[in-house]
Order: structure tokens, then C-alpha cells, then sequence
């Protein structure tokens, strides 16, 4: 039996409890949830730090495959539904623990350019591994594009952190097909244009 660890005096669920309640949340029982985002944000942030000890800073990062490695730890079914909704419950959660992460590690966002190979977005669109920098520099687009447009930035951090795909968007935010797929169009060209290589991030 796998016991999850907590810093905190809180019960520590069991991975089975963790799992029986995700079960429950994914088929409709909303306070089932509840019980379990810490500890889902825990194993997330616990996992994070152990690979990005394991490899250079300066190597790539793959949200979505932390994600998918939460994920596998605690659904033992293959559920479409319950997926959907983890990675959805994940995703802001992924890229807070990321950002936090890289920020302690000294790779800030000031002063740095995107200077890499083609452009930093071509990765994001389809789920690649990404360096420390183009993840800090797509967090730092996310705050604009929330300001201009908030439901265009969570469709955007479902996506490149939760890594769904249109079809579960539209799932999830209860958008037509058409609808996010013109969307997610408008959120790419943005995108783009703010992670060109060499522009400069703000502090």
C-alpha cells in the first residue's frame, strides 16, 4: 500500500482512497475532489522535483508527460471520462509547480531572451518536450493572454500543460468544435507572435 506523504497534520489518503475518490469525481460527485487536490498537487510537485534532479536544468520538460505519470499512479481503469477531467484538474497545477520550480533554480525570467532553434511555440503545439526558458517564457504569455482573453489562456493551459485535445476542450468548456477550434487558432497566431526567438521577457 502506497501512503502519500504530507507536511501537513491532514489524514494522508492512501493511493487506493485517492483513486476511489477521482473515480467519484469523474462521475459526478464534485466534493469527491475536494479530498484529493492537495494530495494529487503533492505527488505532482514531488514527481517534478525528482526528474528535474535526475537531468541538467538546461534539459527539456514535458508537461504533459508528468501529467500522464500522475495520471497511470492513480486510475487503475481506463476511463476517456475520468482522464479528461484529471488532466483538466492537473494542468494549472503543472504549470504553477513548473514555474515555481525553475524560478527557485535560478532560471528567472528577467533578462532572458528566447533564443532557440525555429520558434519556441512550434513545440507547445504538439506536446513537446520543452527547455526551462520557452516554459517561462509561455507562462509569462498565459498572464497577457488572460488579461486580453481568459477563456482563450485556459484553453491554451488545458492544452499545452494538460495536453487534451480539441475534442475534450470543447468537453470541457462546453464550447462547439467550431468554436474551439477558432479559438485555439486565435490563441496559436497570438502565441506565436509573443515567443519569438530572441524577444525579451519582462520581469
Amino acid at each position: 500500500m502506497v501512503i502519500l506523504e504530507s507536511r501537513t497534520k491532514e489524514r494522508i489518503h492512501t493511493q487506493k482512497e485517492i483513486t476511489e475518490r477521482l473515480q467519484a469525481w469523474a462521475a459526478g460527485d464534485e466534493e469527491a475532489l475536494d479530498e484529493v487536490i492537495n494530495d494529487v498537487y503533492r505527488v505532482l510537485k514531488k514527481l517534478t522535483r525528482r526528474k528535474l534532479r535526475r537531468q541538467s536544468m538546461l534539459a527539456t520538460l514535458d508537461p504533459v508527460a508528468l501529467v500522464n505519470e500522475v495520471y497511470r499512479y492513480f486510475q487503475q481503469e481506463d476511463n476517456p471520462h475520468a482522464h479528461t477531467q484529471f488532466h483538466s484538474l492537473a494542468a494549472p497545477m503543472i504549470r504553477r509547480i513548473l514555474v515555481d520550480v525553475l524560478q527557485k533554480e535560478q532560471i528567472g525570467m528577467r533578462g532572458i531572451t528566447v533564443d532557440v532553434s525555429g520558434s519556441p511555440a512550434d513545440g507547445l503545439f504538439d506536446h513537446l518536450p520543452m527547455p526551462p526558458v520557452v516554459l517561462l517564457a509561455l507562462n509569462n504569455a498565459l498572464y497577457k493572454l488572460a488579461q486580453q482573453d481568459p477563456r482563450q489562456c485556459r484553453l491554451v493551459e488545458l492544452r499545452c500543460f494538460g495536453g487534451l485535445s480539441l475534442s475534450e476542450l470543447a468537453n470541457v468548456s462546453g464550447l462547439s468544435m467550431a468554436s474551439v477550434k477558432r479559438e485555439w487558432q486565435q490563441a496559436r497566431q497570438w502565441l506565436t507572435q509573443q515567443l519569438q526567438p530572441g524577444r525579451r521577457l519582462s520581469a
